[in-house]
């Protein structure tokens, strides 16, 4: 298995990355890493303002239509549903590229420990998912004007994601947030399915509940690791810093 890694550096951050070159490239070529960088990371907090008016516009919205009729929509949902079943698949595809070579041909732990190529169509497609979770906020509207159940699970699991991919758009070059690429694929997987599932009207309320409940789970599973690593490394360093005072000023070595 091959144990190599890149080097990338930009808007002052360096990072690890397990190399692949994709055998075609489309319209991934216009990525530029250091502007969409640098994007999140003046506008990642506007994450957090769209939730909160998600939430806010939700449960208006629903007030709204207590005494008014659900509407169809039947054109407009399967058009919303195709266009997010297409995109769903092609971040499943293009992504799911580069996941399974890292699997397959390197350590599993670089698939963790190495972020994707900054400059390579996963990056891409890892913009392109973030980038997509304030589109697919229009589900839960869908719902609401269907007068359909919105469960607790589904309106939190929007706000959630779309601020933790969000933040992570901008600390995804940081170490811990190497996770981020087991995230998306596994985001995308349960989006494809979800997508799949609706068009095809089976099952729909089990089985998107069941993979929102797992996703979010997992979510929240790779945070807390993630802040496990982050305090590890504060304590280290604050360790570090103290033996060297001690060395140094109290025992002049």
């Amino acid at each position: 298995m091959s144990s190599s890694h890149g080097v990338w550096s930009g808007n002052g951050q360096t990072i690890l990355y397990a190399p692949y070159i994709y055998e075609s490239v489309g319209p991934e070529h216009l990525w530029n890493p250091l502007t969409v960088h640098a994007f999140f990371a003046r506008h990642w907090t506007s994450s957090i303002y769209v939730a909160l008016a998600y939430v806010v516009l939700i449960n208006a919205l629903q007030r709204v239509m207590e005494s008014r009729k659900p509407l169809s929509m039947k054109t407009v949902l399967f058009l919303w549903n195709g266009t997010l079943a297409v995109f769903s698949f092609m971040g499943t595809w293009r992504f799911g590229i580069e996941f399974y070579h890292t699997l397959t041909t390197r350590p599993f732990t670089d698939s963790v420990c190495f972020s994707v190529d900054p400059n390579g169509p996963a990056s891409f497609w890892a913009c392109m998912f973030a980038l997509s979770k304030v589109a697919e906020l229009g589900d839960t509207v869908f719902l609401v004007i269907r007068k359909r159940p919105v469960i607790f699970l589904h309106w939190y699991h929007h706000a959630v994601v779309l601020i933790y991919c969000w933040h992570s758009g901008f600390f995804i070059l940081l170490p811990w947030r190497f996770t981020f690429r087991w995230a998306i694929r596994l985001d995308r997987r349960v989006s494809f399915n979800c997508d799949v599932d609706v068009s095809s009207c089976r099952g729909y309320r089990e089985k998107v509940f069941a993979c929102l409940f797992c996703y979010t789970v997992f979510l929240f599973s790779i945070e807390i690791w993630n802040n496990c690593l982050i305090l590890v490394n504060y304590a280290y360093s604050i360790r570090t810093t103290a033996q060297d005072f001690f060395l140094h000023q109290v025992l002049q070595l």
